[in-house]
C-alpha cells in the first residue's frame, strides 16, 4: 500500500508518466479500502482516513493532468502560429 503510493508519487513528479501514476494510486486506494473491509468492525483510523483522502485527491489531480495532456495535443488554439509570414514582410 505504501509502496504503491510512493510509486505514484515517483511517476507523477519524476517521470511525468501520469497514466502509470494513476494506476499505482488506484491500486493503493483499492488495497487501503480492502484492508478496511477485512477488519471485523470495518472502522478506519484517523491516519487511514487521511491517507484515503490524500490518495483520492491524487487520483483526481492525476486524471485532470492526464486528460489535460491528451487535450493539449489536439487543441488548435494552443498551436504556435508560423512566423514566416511576418518575417517575409
Amino acid at each position: 500500500m505504501a509502496a504503491c503510493e510512493e510509486l505514484a508519487v515517483h511517476h507523477e513528479r519524476r517521470t511525468k508518466n501520469f497514466s502509470k501514476a494513476l494506476e499505482y494510486a488506484h491500486e493503493a486506494l483499492k488495497e487501503l479500502r480492502g484492508k478496511n473491509n477485512r477488519s471485523k468492525y470495518a472502522t478506519t483510523t484517523i491516519g487511514q482516513q487521511q491517507r484515503i483522502e490524500r490518495l483520492t485527491k491524487r487520483v483526481v489531480r492525476l486524471e485532470a493532468r492526464r486528460d489535460g495532456m491528451t487535450n493539449r495535443d489536439t487543441a488548435p488554439l494552443l498551436l504556435r502560429p508560423h512566423r514566416a509570414a511576418v518575417a517575409g514582410e
